[in-house]
C-alpha cells in the first residue's frame, strides 16, 4: 500500500494519527502510524479494514494487526489500543483476507478454509457471540 489517508471520527485512535490528534478529522491526513519503529512497514499492508471504531490491517505475510477501541474485544490481542499489534493465538497460520464489524473482526484463510473471529457480533436472529481471543469458526 504506498499511499493511505484517513479521515472521520478519531474518537478511539483508529484513525492512526496519535494521542494529539483532534476527536474528527475533515480534511484527509497521512497517518504515521506505520512508522512506529517500523512495526508495520506501510509497504506490506495489502489491505486495511474499518470497523465501528477499530481499524484492522492485512500484511503481505498474512500476519492481522488491529488498534483503536477494544470494548467488547474488537482488537483481539491485549496491549496499547492506540497502537497496530499483531493479533496471534489461535492465528496460527498466513490469513488472506480480513472482514470487521461494529465490535468484531475476522480473519480467514481462503486456502485452508479456516475462520476466525473475535469480539461481540450481534444477530436478531441467534442473539449474540463473544469472544475477546481469534477462536476458529
Amino acid at each position: 500500500m504506498s499511499l493511505l489517508y484517513v479521515y472521520g471520527s478519531g474518537e478511539c485512535e483508529q484513525l492512526g494519527l496519535g494521542d494529539d490528534a483532534p476527536p474528527e478529522i475533515k480534511k484527509p491526513r497521512k497517518p504515521s502510524l506505520f512508522d512506529i519503529g517500523n512495526l508495520i512497514p506501510a509497504r506490506s499492508i495489502v489491505s486495511i479494514i474499518c470497523g465501528g471504531m477499530h481499524t484492522v490491517a492485512l500484511a503481505s505475510n498474512g500476519a492481522v494487526y488491529t488498534w483503536g477501541c477494544n470494548d467488547e474485544g474488537a482488537l483481539g490481542r491485549p496491549g496499547a489500543e492506540n497502537t497496530p499489534i499483531l493479533v496471534d493465538g489461535t492465528l496460527n497460520e498466513p490469513m488472506t483476507n480480513i472482514s470487521a464489524g461494529d465490535s468484531h473482526s475476522i480473519a480467514y484463510n481462503t486456502q485452508s478454509n479456516k475462520i476466525f473471529y473475535w469480539g461481540c457480533y450481534r444477530n436478531a436472529q441467534s442473539g449474540k457471540t463473544f469472544c475477546k481471543a481469534p477462536a476458529p469458526a
